[in-house]
């Protein structure tokens, strides 16, 4: 499902990796981890929690940094969409908050269902 894993990337068991996510080189996802769709992990990050979809993690451990804005551009997600996930994902909401306001949103709800 479109999905792209570089490189010496590690997943361990039961990992979940969602459509047209992006794990980067030598990135290690812990086991029971879900990555969201759209997501990136960047290289060399060491993923101990969920990723949220549409969302740029990075670091060691990795965390959430914003929105994944190139994954969505890519996959047509208009400007003003990419505009209010960078601001979500930039505020101190939690992350059971961010995914109800993501899901409320029609054109948004495809790349959250299943969390």
């Amino acid at each position: 499902s479109e999905v792209t894993i570089a490189s010496s990337a590690l997943l361990a068991g039961h990992v979940v990796v969602g459509e047209g996510a992006n794990i980067g080189l030598g990135a290690s996802v812990h086991q029971r981890v879900n990555v969201g769709a759209l997501s990136m992990v960047g290289m060399g990050s060491v993923v101990t929690r969920s990723v949220l979809p549409l969302a740029k993690t990075f670091g060691n451990p990795a965390r959430l940094r914003g929105a994944n804005r190139v994954g969505m551009r890519r996959r047509g997600v208009p400007e003003d969409l990419i505009e209010l996930v960078e601001s979500l994902y930039c505020s101190d909401r939690s992350a059971e908050d961010l995914l109800a306001i993501l899901s409320s949103r029609p054109e948004l709800s495809p790349y959250v269902t299943g969390w």
